[in-house]
């Protein structure tokens, strides 16, 4: 695979702000690759050395780095493979991988060599309906975001947990927010987050501009908080969570996601970096389609937005990620492999 790479030095980006604050984005790199990028953006991380493992539906996780993009794994049974991928997290020896619903794959690699699975973890089952969104490695504890049925009954009630945690071997310990419905719906198809900092788990659902913070030692619920929106902020509509039954299952819900994604502003991406936590949104303002939203992480109160056309792919040590053009689903400027590193900066400078 031949691969090509474009350094951009301190070059002042798009993104503005849009609250009167004295910062912007400026681009630090540019990282250019002739890998053909096709599917949704779905999970990503950034790894200690910077470089980037994010997931692609229908196409896989891929590597990013400066100097090369390469896909991690190929789909299969094999044990170097992935059969499916429902989330990515960080643990100590590298990627994981939430391959089954209770299967999770834990890869790592020697410098300039492939990836290789170093450890499989199977978790504890339930015998009930289980779809995961998100996952966190913290402290020695696996923590499973997504939609999660405990119990229902023929009279239509359903009882459901959002977060699940598990020790390091997978043995089952606790599940956290729970709900009960009478009618079944279809939160099964939504993104969830979960974001680690400050020695806090914190838990975002995308439809919901409202954050929950979990202890990680006592592993119960701290608090949970509302967060303000932007004027530009749009909400989606209730009835979308409603069951429907499709003619066509496939291209009925497929449909109806991308509407969801596209049509309403929706979190498409979580983060903690240096005391605050960072969301990017879908907007429908005239020069851009996402905004980056920043907030106090102990008082969730506003400290920032930023409009951008790019797709935020994670956030460490000062340094924004940004999958250039947006999501390659959904935008048509989105290119093939093309990464923003950016810092947050005073417009001075």
């Amino acid at each position: 695979m031949r691969t090509g790479i474009m350094i951009v030095m301190l070059m002042a980006s798009l993104f503005k702000i849009t609250d009167g604050a004295d910062k912007q984005f400026r681009v630090q790199e540019t990282w250019s690759h002739d890998l053909e990028i096709t599917g949704r953006i779905g999970d990503s991380i950034v790894l200690k050395g910077g470089n980037l493992v994010t997931s692609f539906y229908k196409m896989g996780p891929v590597f990013m780095g400066m100097h090369a993009a390469k896909m991690v794994c190929v789909r299969g049974q094999g044990p170097d493979e992935l059969q499916d991928l429902f989330a990515i997290c960080a643990h100590p020896l590298g990627p994981a991988f939430v391959e089954l619903p209770f299967r999770i794959k834990i890869f790592s690699r020697e410098k300039g060599e492939n990836f290789r699975c170093q450890r499989s973890v199977w978790l504890e089952k339930s015998r009930f309906y289980t779809a995961v969104s998100a996952a966190l490695f913290f402290r020695g504890r696996w923590f499973l975001a997504g939609y999660f049925l405990e119990n229902f009954s023929r009279k239509n009630v359903f009882k459901k947990v959002f977060v699940k945690i598990y020790n390091a071997e997978g043995k089952y310990l606790k599940g956290l927010i729970r709900k009960t419905d009478h009618e079944p719906d279809q939160r099964h198809l939504m993104d969830y987050y979960l974001v680690e900092g400050g020695g806090r788990v914190y838990f975002l659902v995308e439809d919901r501009m409202r954050v929950t913070v979990i202890d990680p030692d006592s592993l119960e619920v701290m608090e949970t908080a509302d967060l303000d929106p932007p004027e530009a902020y749009l909400s989606m509509p209730k009835e979308f969570y409603v069951f429907k039954r499709y003619d066509d299952p496939y291209s009925g819900i497929e449909r109806d996601m991308d509407t969801w994604r596209t049509g309403y502003s929706r979190i498409v991406s979580a983060a903690y970096d240096q005391g605050v936590l960072i969301l990017q949104i879908r907007v429908f303002e005239p020069s851009a389609h996402y905004m980056v939203l920043f907030y106090n992480s102990h008082t969730f109160q506003p400290a920032g937005r930023v409009l951008t056309n790019d797709r935020l792919l994670g956030v460490r040590e000062g340094r924004f990620y940004f999958y250039a053009g947006g999501d390659p689903r959904y935008e048509d400027e989105a290119d093939r492999s093309r990464i923003k590193v950016c810092t947050l900066e005073n417009k001075s400078k």
